[in-house]
Order: C-alpha cells, then sequence, then structure tokens
C-alpha cells in the first residue's frame, strides 16, 4: 500500500504516489535552480509542467486514476535532465547528441497546427508544410495555382482554417515540426522565438525611422486622411453650433423644450417663468453666449489646425485665451443657476379649512373643467397642465388624499404649497396661489384648476385636497365612490375634470 497525493499541474489535478510527487518536485525544483540566470525561465518551466501534465494524463483512464512512480520516472527522462542546461556548461558532448535524436517522436506524435508566425493569411500552408516537413513556398505555390484551376482548394483552405487550431504555444510549435518535447528543445524554441521577435522589431523599428520606407508613408498617409476627417468634422460641428448660437442670440426661436408633447418655449418665456429676476436673465444670457462662442472658437480653430496643418505659437496662445472665456461663460451660468435653485430650497405651505360636514355620503363636483382660452397675443401661450397668460400662470391637477376621520363628521381640508429661497418667501407664494373651492349643503365643488402671479415664477405650486371619512360613511364622485375603508388609496383631479383613483399597494 502506498500513500497517494493531489498535485496540481497547470491548471490541472492529478493523484500521484509519494515517491512520484518527490521525484516531480525535485525534478521542478533542479529545473528552477538550472534556468535561474535565463530570461526564459518562467515561459520554459510552464511548458515543462504541461508537458508533464500532457504526459500524465496518457496514462490515466477511467479504471486507474493514479500516476506511480514508475510511470513519472519514464516522463522525467523523456524530458531529459534540468542540468544539461546550465549556462556555465557547453553542449558538446556526443553522448548527449545521441540521447537527443534518439528521442524522435512518431507520427502519432506530430500534430497539424496553423503557423501563424510565419503566415501570409491564417498559416494553413506553413502549418501544413511543417507537419509534413517540406518546403513552405512549394506548398503555398500548389495551393496559387489549384486556386487558379478553381474547385475544392479555395473551400478546403477556409475549411482547414477554421478546424485546424493555431500553434500558440512553444509545445504546439515542437509538434508541429515532430520534434520531441524536451528541455533542450524547449530552450532551443524559445531562443528561436526571441530571435524572431528581435528582427522582426528591428525591421519595423527601421521601417519607421525611414521616412522614405513604403511603410512608413503608407502610416503618415493613413495618419492624413484621418487628421483631415477629424478636422473636417470639427468645423461642421463647430459650424452648425454657431448656426444655433446665433439663433438663439438674434432669432429668439423656440429652442427649449419644456413637455414631451412637443410644445417649446423660446429663452425669454423660459426665463420669465423660472429665473429668478430680469437681471439673472441676463447674465444667464450672457454666460450661455460667451460660453458658446468659446467652444465654436475652439471646434473651428481646431478642425483648421488639422486640416490646414496650422503651427503656430499664437495658436497655443489663443486656446488658452479661449479656454478661459470657456469656462468663464461656464461659471456666470453656474452662479446664475444657483440662485434659481435657491429658490428651491424650502417649501411653505398654507392650510384651508372648509369646514365640518354631517352627511353620510358627501357629493364631489367639479366645475370650471375648461381652461379658460383668452389668449390674445403671442405673448400668452399654454402647454400640458399650465397656462399662461400676461400677468398669470394657470396649473391644473388637484391630489386628494384620504384620511379617517375621529368622529362622525366630515372635516375637508385643502392645502396649498410652493417652493422659496426663505420659508417667509414660500409661506407667502402658497398663500398667493388662487384656487376655486366651497362646502354647501353636503356638496363639495371643486375646480381642476389654480393660478397664480407670474412674479412668483414656477416654483412647484401645488394644490392637495385632504378629506377625513367618518367610519361607515363615503365620498362619492362622478363615476366613483371611495370608502372609509379605503382611506390608504389617494386619488388625483386632472386637468380635464375627471377623478383618477389610485388603490394603496400593501
Amino acid at each position: 500500500m502506498k500513500k497517494t497525493i493531489s498535485i496540481h499541474l497547470v491548471g490541472s489535478n492529478f493523484l500521484v504516489e509519494e515517491d512520484a510527487y518527490e521525484l516531480v518536485k525535485n525534478y521542478l525544483d533542479r529545473l528552477n535552480e538550472s534556468l535561474k540566470n535565463s530570461l526564459d525561465k518562467k515561459e520554459i518551466c510552464e511548458d515543462v509542467e504541461l508537458r508533464i501534465a500532457e504526459l500524465a494524463t496518457a496514462y490515466l483512464s477511467e479504471k486507474k486514476q493514479v500516476v506511480t512512480f514508475e510511470e513519472m520516472s519514464t516522463i522525467i527522462a523523456t524530458l531529459g535532465q534540468p542540468e544539461d542546461f546550465l549556462e556555465d556548461e557547453i553542449p558538446n558532448d556526443n553522448n548527449k547528441e545521441d540521447k537527443t535524436t534518439e528521442k524522435i517522436f512518431s507520427k502519432k506524435e506530430r500534430r497539424l497546427f496553423r503557423d501563424t508566425e510565419n503566415s501570409v493569411i491564417a498559416g494553413v500552408c506553413s502549418g501544413l508544410a511543417a507537419y509534413f516537413n517540406i518546403d513552405t513556398v512549394v506548398l503555398r505555390i500548389i495551393f496559387i495555382l489549384l486556386g487558379f484551376a478553381g474547385g475544392f482548394i479555395i473551400p478546403f483552405y477556409i475549411i482547414m482554417w477554421f478546424i485546424v487550431p493555431s500553434a500558440r504555444t512553444n509545445i504546439d510549435r515542437l509538434q508541429m515540426q515532430g520534434k520531441p518535447i524536451n528541455l533542450e528543445n524547449l530552450k532551443d524554441e524559445f531562443q528561436e522565438a526571441t530571435n524572431r521577435f528581435s528582427k522582426s522589431s528591428k525591421k519595423f523599428e527601421r521601417e519607421i525611422s525611414d521616412k522614405d520606407s513604403p511603410l512608413r508613408q503608407k502610416i503618415t498617409h493613413i495618419s492624413s486622411i484621418f487628421t483631415k476627417i477629424i478636422g473636417a468634422a470639427f468645423l461642421i460641428f463647430g459650424s452648425l453650433l454657431l448656426i444655433g448660437l446665433l439663433t438663439f442670440t438674434f432669432v429668439d426661436w423656440e429652442v427649449l423644450h419644456i413637455e414631451k408633447n412637443g410644445f417649446q418655449l423660446n429663452f425669454n418665456q423660459f426665463c420669465e417663468l423660472f429665473i429668478v429676476n430680469e437681471t439673472s436673465a441676463f447674465y444667464l444670457w450672457i454666460g450661455i453666449l460667451i460660453s458658446g462662442l468659446g467652444v465654436v472658437s475652439l471646434l473651428l480653430l481646431q478642425g483648421a489646425k488639422l486640416i490646414f496643418h496650422l503651427q503656430s505659437k499664437w495658436i497655443k496662445i489663443v486656446k488658452v485665451v479661449l479656454f478661459i472665456v470657456t469656462f468663464s461663460g461656464i461659471g456666470i451660468i453656474f452662479l446664475e443657476g444657483s440662485q434659481t435653485g435657491a429658490d428651491f430650497t424650502n417649501r411653505g405651505e398654507f392650510e384651508q379649512i372648509l369646514g365640518p360636514d354631517t352627511t353620510n355620503v358627501l357629493t364631489v363636483e367639479i366645475v370650471d373643467r375648461n381652461m379658460t382660452n383668452n389668449i390674445h397675443n403671442d405673448d400668452d401661450f399654454d402647454f400640458e397642465g399650465f397656462q399662461i397668460l400676461e400677468n398669470k400662470i394657470i396649473q391644473s391637477g388637484i391630489s386628494i388624499d384620504y384620511s379617517l376621520s375621529e368622529d362622525s363628521l366630515f372635516h375637508v381640508y385643502i392645502e396649498l404649497s410652493a417652493f422659496g429661497k426663505t420659508n417667509s418667501i414660500a409661506n407667502q407664494r402658497s398663500k398667493n396661489i388662487k384656487h376655486t373651492i366651497s362646502l354647501e349643503n353636503h356638496n363639495l365643488k371643486i375646480s381642476p384648476n389654480y393660478s397664480y402671479s407670474i412674479k412668483d415664477k414656477i416654483r412647484g405650486q401645488t394644490v392637495m385636497l385632504k378629506i377625513a371619512i367618518p367610519v361607515g360613511k363615503s365620498v362619492q364622485f362622478r363615476n366613483t365612490i371611495v370608502h372609509s375603508e379605503d382611506i390608504k388609496d389617494s386619488g388625483f383631479i386632472n386637468r380635464y375634470g375627471d377623478y383618477e383613483h389610485f388603490e394603496h399597494e400593501d
């Protein structure tokens, strides 16, 4: 009975006998020591581990799951001893040469790969040439001739391209050439790969540094075309932005979207509704104009520079000035915008009590369903839920909140709210809201519209109806009845005077 140990080799786990583990561990330690001064140490060690894993797998089956000491000894003997590759030793021993030449792969061990390092298209021909040990040029000529003759050669090449793997590792390259995978050949393959990379790097460096080389001229030509395309894009985008800026400044078209139904406000109308005062609106306009001109000038200057290869120290100075101008304009926009934003920091409320009611069913009647249509000039306009006249804003939509009455009476309140820079300003704006509502003879009359002075600006003005329903009683709308059991629900009267009920989701 022998003790087994689980080992990990390049992503694979193996069960090996204890003495086999000691053998492979000692082998890999000696390999690391032998290659300690080699630049290829890491790659060679990884490939050796991979080869040990491949050879060990060949000894395993469903009935046999453990690699024995004898099998591991055979694997190591196939690979060769690490001491043979110490850098201070010169491999001139004839016996070693004989041992190496004896370790030749059989035909079954030779594998077909695509040789992408020596490829023209996909490495199929170079891979077949290495597999059959023939000249790559001869095989390529044969493929070209058969290609001109038609037939199966082109589909055959494409099929081989997809089904034959490329030689990615040094072990793959040795198998492709039919060479034994041992330390000597691995080291030689690494050296050849290093030489190939060094030669190709030097060749590329010479071609890049030589102004008259075809590669350098091609790269320069492509770079010039790409640069001009980017320059043209800058000029086109800058020109379009300039047209928009001039339109914004002088034509004052409706350039600002407010509602998704397509209605638009021009800049002056926007400022009248939202910006704190005319002075702030003026500076906001100045900020937009300055930053816009800065961005447009930068785009046009950069586009002209890329297309016409302008080189001057003055261009750099102008760019710096334009950047300063642009950020100055952005600073003005931010400063004026923050003043308007401060006007939304405090919320004020004003509550009106309409009085209790003793009825069993409180009837709600919607009055003044439609907004007024007295629009007399181009300065008046309306959009979804709003109508702005010369001196006031009409808004629609009433929220309804239900609660349980603490006695047998209906209690009705109307809550008006708005934002302001301070609580006092917010409370005053709330009181300035005009809304039609009355409670008479068990009948609650309410308008879906409310209004406020345009001087108060749009500051989140809302109207909420609060109804406390006694137990066992209800509120009657035209098409809906709300019972005392529905106090967790809510409602909304839209701009058309229709009641919408929203059930509470547990």
